[in-house]
């Protein structure tokens, strides 16, 4: 969902956290935006919009690893980890998954 949804790179999701994931109040449009700051190629700082289906997507994770739904901001907890380790997957490891999903979602369309 992150690399759909918010439009990051394999190596973002892989070497960012949950404490990048914060709200600001948009007093023109009367509600809080969501936004993923992260650093990214070249070690160059960058926030993301968050739409609301990958902010669902993230509530629904941190709800599935019984985390507060919103992070701190002193939080460490990777964007995706291993459930066996609690480690980030490396960028490797999150390829091989968006490639396995692909690979299914095509047959479906075969």
């Amino acid at each position: 969902a992150c690399g759909y949804h918010g439009l990051l790179r394999i190596s973002e999701i892989a070497n960012n956290s949950m404490r990048g994931l914060y709200k600001t109040y948009d007093h023109q449009a009367q509600k809080y935006r969501w936004w993923l700051e992260v650093v990214g190629k070249g070690q160059k700082l960058r926030s993301i919009p968050v739409n609301q289906h990958l902010l669902k997507a993230i509530m629904d994770y941190r709800n599935y690893l019984k985390l507060p739904i919103e992070p701190s901001l002193d939080e460490q907890e990777p964007l995706i980890k291993s459930l066996k380790t609690g480690q980030s997957l490396s960028t490797r490891r999150i390829n091989q998954l968006i490639k396995a999903i692909t690979e299914e979602a095509a047959k479906y369309f075969e």
